[in-house]
């Protein structure tokens, strides 16, 4: 027999932000409060925690999300089984529900094969999109009593603040975009089509990475570096790609982030250094002296292992220290400052250059770049655009690049795409220069073909 273990049953949520306890009445049957078939919350029990929750979330800025969970093919689902057969068939989406969600949710049953789920205390959306997602999941294999099927199921989902500033709405909203699911169940539709589908493929990209993405749909591109005195090719910078098998070609900023929220930013930050100094270790044979710059992630400058790591790959391509510039940005620099400055220390004394990248976004000072013992500065391309705009900006850049090199440090400039910004970079005795204007990041084969 089923027994209904209803999320509603506890005797109050504790707000995860602030620690505020809501007490909820749980006495078991009392129609008021809970459903009496499912032992779910009831509406008038789901208006009360909900309006709570929902003042919370505005107390606090916190996101709030409201699902609309139904069955699909309803006319051939449950008006095909007997009476007890539905009734063990909505107990048994009820509890699945219920162990899905955590202690500060709240699931109630609408009516008939109708349920609503408001998710407290998000810290992003992309958080709403997961728990959709993997209550989906788990409520496709809940089986049709007395038949060889599945249950259909449908989710609308919406979000606080963005969909709606009421209870009320935030349900009549949840209910319309479930309306929008058509033909394929299970599917998850979003009251914002656009944001729903950015969230839904940030946890698709998510759950590929906690899985490993395949090591054949990861290669690297290579985007020039020119110095501005002499316009030479000087060195290229290695940026992870991922070809995704259903999303194309992926940037790095698709999934990087990800990568490092999953753990697997290590796995990916030694690929990339291998891979980058095996083509590097290519080119040189072939008369080429420049560097490849990669990109390394805070997690692995964190790590004790990463310098003899750097060295080894290194020695194991035959290369020399000046082949390589080690990048890492100005936040995860700061972020990791003890062992930041440990490891920049150590490379530094084997002749390894580390740049300080997107410089300028992270508030810091040029005590730092001192303290760090980067041997380069890149300056985001943000002061680079802004100097375009205004003239008190112009004279940020140019005090910026001069500070460096008073402190014996070349600078690259990001994101140069204009003739006009490489003069202004080059009047103001900037070193290097990398963007569009140079070239694109492409491809190791059609970089050779283009630049060596």
């Amino acid at each position: 027999m089923d027994l209904p273990e209803p999320a509603a049953h506890r005797a109050s949520l504790v707000c995860a932000s602030c620690g505020e306890v809501m007490h909820i009445p749980a006495t078991y049957g009392q129609e008021t409060l809970h459903d009496p078939l499912t032992g779910a919350a009831s509406l008038e029990l789901l208006a009360e925690v909900g309006n709570r929750m929902l003042g919370l979330a505005r107390r606090y800025g916190r996101w709030m999300g409201v699902l609309h969970v139904r069955l699909g093919g309803v006319a051939d689902v449950l008006d095909a089984l007997s009476e007890q057969e539905q009734d063990t068939l909505l107990r048994r989406i009820a509890r699945r529900l219920d162990r899905c969600l955590r202690e500060t949710d709240v699931v109630a049953r609408i009516d008939g094969e109708r349920f609503a789920v408001v998710l407290s205390d998000l810290w992003e959306p992309e958080s709403c999109a997961s728990v959709a997602m993997r209550l989906l999941q788990e409520l496709s294999t809940v089986r049709v009593p007395g038949r060889h099927r599945f249950a259909d199921v449908r989710i609308g989902a919406t979000l606080f603040p963005d969909d709606g500033d009421d209870l009320d709405v935030l349900l009549y909203h949840a209910e319309a975009a479930c309306d929008r699911v058509h033909g394929v169940t299970p599917s998850l539709e979003f009251y914002d089509i656009a944001l729903g589908a950015r969230l839904k493929a940030g946890v698709d990209i998510v759950e590929a990475m906690e899985r490993g993405p395949d090591r054949s749909q990861m290669f690297l591109a290579f985007q020039p570096i020119f110095s501005l005195d002499g316009n030479r090719l000087v060195g290229a910078e290695a940026l992870s790609r991922w070809q995704h098998p259903t999303r194309g070609t992926l940037a790095a900023v698709s999934f990087i982030p990800q990568a490092e929220s999953t753990g697997r930013i290590r796995t990916i930050d030694r690929w990339a250094l291998k891979s980058a100094l095996a083509r590097v270790h290519g080119w040189r044979r072939d008369g080429w002296n420049g560097w490849v710059s990669v990109n390394m992630s805070a997690r692995s400058f964190a790590s004790t292992r990463f310098v003899p790591l750097v060295l080894t790959t290194l020695r194991n391509e035959g290369l020399d220290a000046d082949a390589l510039v080690i990048e890492v940005t100005e936040s995860q620099a700061l972020a990791e400052l003890p062992a930041a400055a440990e490891a920049i220390g150590e490379l530094h004394e084997h002749g390894i250059r580390v740049a300080i990248d997107d410089f300028g976004t992270g508030y810091a000072s040029f005590r730092y770049v001192s303290e760090l013992d980067a041997s380069l500065v890149k300056i985001d391309r943000s002061f680079l655009l802004a100097a375009e705009r205004e003239p008190r900006h112009a004279r940020l850049l140019e005090s910026m690049i001069q500070m460096a090199h008073h402190m014996d440090k070349p600078v690259i400039s990001e994101g140069v795409e204009t003739q006009g910004q490489r003069d202004r970079l080059a009047a103001a005795d900037c070193d290097y220069m990398q963007g569009w204007l140079a070239g694109e990041a492409i491809e190791a084969s059609r970089f050779q073909e283009r630049w060596l």
